[in-house]
């Protein structure tokens, strides 16, 4: 499949594009709240899903509509409503946390590593340090059910995302390892997005 952009300003008309793209969609997810909760974040989410329909439809590409779809599916839920899109598949067993559970969770045991990382201290130790927000046996769980490899496939699926957040926040504190202002700072992050900010 072609999309759609005229050859003489194709790289012009690209590059402001997705100058423009970057832009909404910051501004999606940094707008002013209307609503509270995770209807708050669904609004958040159908306005950036928006954005990149239009974005896609700029260049005629069949697939954009698929954008707007899926944030009318979250624009109904916001609204009571049933979305078949996003309705959960029954498996007849127990569904386990989320993808964004275990994600967070990824986050946390980043912070935990980065305080390792800063404090240049044992796993127990930093522990000691996050034990307020924290149970250290809940964090050594979660550490190692990430990194597992796990037979059971659901669960593996919504281990992936969270493996691989693991995966890249550990590459960011072998990068800024010998950084301690950014090294506090990923700390930091990590926790606020822990915590689902």
């Amino acid at each position: 499949m072609a999309i759609s952009v005229p050859a003489d300003n194709r790289e012009r008309i690209l590059k402001q594009a997705f100058a423009d793209l970057l832009e909404k969609v910051d501004h999606a997810f940094t707008q002013e709240p209307r609503l509270t909760g995770i209807e708050n974040e669904r609004e958040r989410y159908v306005a950036a899903l928006i954005v990149v329909a239009q974005f896609f439809k700029t260049f005629e590409a069949p697939f954009a509509d698929r954008f707007f779809e899926l944030g009318s599916a979250l624009t109904d839920l916001n609204n009571g409503t049933d979305a078949p899109l996003l309705e959960r598949t029954r498996t007849g067993k127990r569904s386990g946390d989320s993808s964004m559970t275990w994600r967070r969770r990824a986050h946390a045991v980043l912070g935990v590593e980065g305080l390792m990382a800063l404090y240049n201290c044992s796993e127990a130790d930093a522990l000691k340090r996050v034990e307020s927000l924290y149970k250290p046996e809940t964090l050594r769980t979660w550490r190692k059910e990430i990194s597992a490899n796990r037979k059971n496939q659901p669960l593996a699926e919504r281990l992936f995302q969270a493996k691989t957040v693991l995966n890249a926040g550990r590459q960011e504190i072998a990068k800024i390892r010998n950084n301690r202002d950014a090294l506090a700072d990923f700390v930091l992050g990590q926790f606020h997005r822990a915590a689902g900010g």
